[in-house]
């Protein structure tokens, strides 16, 4: 009975015991670890960030919507020493950075109230002279004019670094690239003030974005052209195959309808793309001068005959294009592009016009417009189509006229080249002869 007695009281000893060396160990631990700011031997301020966070870069580019002459960064300042029950004021100040021109920062003053040891200090950032350089300075503890001073070492400068550069975006090339062209700052501004979208570039579905923002933007920079015909925005922006549909210009009159057909969206799109058009150019390019318009038309008729050559693969009547037509004149000695009627089906219009050849093209096409004039569309000249079901791959196109429409023109051209076949240098089969 006395052994079991005996037994209980140490084990309760060592768990006394175990108890206070827990305790101790926990105290002594406490004191070990506490905060800088009851260290004895410092009074000051220092800058309560990890060592590689000591620095902050500012960019205006980064603030377009906002367009602000001044950005307020915060900075964590935290006091070392002992906690004071009297108020106490901190003045920074910006020192020069080796190797950067100076930035231009003012520092909020900050009074640190009876037990304080924590603030948050504003610090008002200038927007910098020049773009694409980069400024800074040092944000330190100005002794001289503080009731603080210096704290913990290495943690009493805060460096900021700030500039206004706009650099091509990582995913620019992810669709903003085809819509909006090379990127340029004038560009990004613009984009981003009137879709009201600082993140445009980061859209995870640009074809269901970009076309609409696309037409706001050349809407934009049309008003202003219009408005300002003598300080005309330099924004480059393309006008692309297969986007949005363009609507009328500001400057197309009657006398482009006269020589580039009526507005399409479609025909200007080629014509821009042939010449290298865009917003930056268009206005001076399609200029209501009647010399420019009649250059111009040269250039509408043979890219209408490319489109023509692309659309004749498209398995289509081309009754179907008619709107896409450009009014060709007569007299007009044209740059003409080889139909892909006759190069690809030679079986089907050689028996009626011969082998192919420039010079026959342009006579072809002078015949046709004396006789139509107006109603001249150049795809009547081979009234037929890609055909998907066709065991030659192409059948005659019935609502052009089919074989007899060609049959018809085939006549024609016969009988005005017989008039004066010894001056020309080409041939065609004779109707009479099967």
């Amino acid at each position: 009975m006395k052994n079991k007695k005996r037994n209980f009281i140490m084990k309760k000893s060592y768990l006394y015991l175990l108890l206070l060396l827990t305790v101790g160990s926990w105290l002594i631990s406490c004191e070990e670890s506490e905060s800088p700011f009851y260290d004895t031997n410092s009074n000051g301020a220092y800058f309560d960030y990890e060592k590689e966070k000591l620095d902050t870069l500012v960019n205006f580019a980064d603030y377009v919507l906002q367009n602000p002459e001044e950005i307020i960064v915060k900075a964590r300042v935290k006091l070392l020493g002992y906690i004071e029950d009297f108020d106490r004021t901190l003045i920074l100040k910006a020192s020069p950075l080796e190797d950067y021109p100076m930035a231009d920062i003012e520092c909020q003053e900050v009074v640190f109230k009876a037990g304080e040891f924590r603030k948050e200090v504003e610090i008002h950032i200038k927007r910098p002279q020049t773009q694409d350089i980069r400024y800074g300075a040092n944000i330190c503890v100005d002794e001289s004019r503080s009731d603080i001073g210096v704290g913990a070492e290495g943690f009493e400068n805060f460096t900021v670094y700030v500039e206004e550069s706009f650099n091509t975006p990582d995913n620019w090339e992810r669709g903003a690239s085809m819509f909006f062209g090379a990127f340029t700052a004038e560009k990004h501004i613009l984009i981003v003030r009137v879709t009201k979208d600082e993140h445009y570039v980061d859209t995870k579905n640009p074809w269901g974005v970009y076309p609409n923002y696309q037409l706001q933007v050349i809407d934009s920079i049309r008003r202003h052209n219009q408005k300002h015909p003598d300080q005309l925005l330099d924004v480059a922006i393309p006008f692309i195959s297969g986007g949005p549909v363009y609507p009328k210009p500001y400057y197309w009159t009657s006398l482009h309808d006269q020589y580039l057909g009526k507005y399409n969206s479609e025909s200007f799109i080629s014509l821009c793309q042939s010449m290298g058009v865009d917003t930056s150019n268009e206005s001076e390019a399609f200029k209501a001068d009647e010399n420019n318009l009649k250059t111009l038309h040269i250039q509408a008729v043979k890219s209408m005959m490319e489109k023509f050559n692309s659309y004749f693969y498209w398995g289509q009547s081309f009754i179907n294009f008619k709107s896409t037509q450009i009014p060709m004149k007569k007299g007009i000695d044209y740059e003409v592009v080889a139909p892909s009627w006759w190069t690809t089906c030679p079986s089907m219009v050689n028996p009626y016009y011969g082998e192919y050849s420039e010079s026959k093209y342009k006579f072809m096409i002078q015949t046709l417009l004396d006789k139509q004039g107006d109603k001249f569309f150049l795809p009547e000249m081979f009234p037929l189509f890609q055909d998907w079901n066709s065991p030659s791959g192409f059948s005659w196109d019935k609502e052009m006229g089919g074989e007899e429409k060609i049959k018809e023109w085939h006549q024609l051209f016969y009988t005005e080249w017989e008039k004066n076949k010894d001056q020309y240098d080409f041939t065609f089969p004779n109707p009479k002869v099967k």
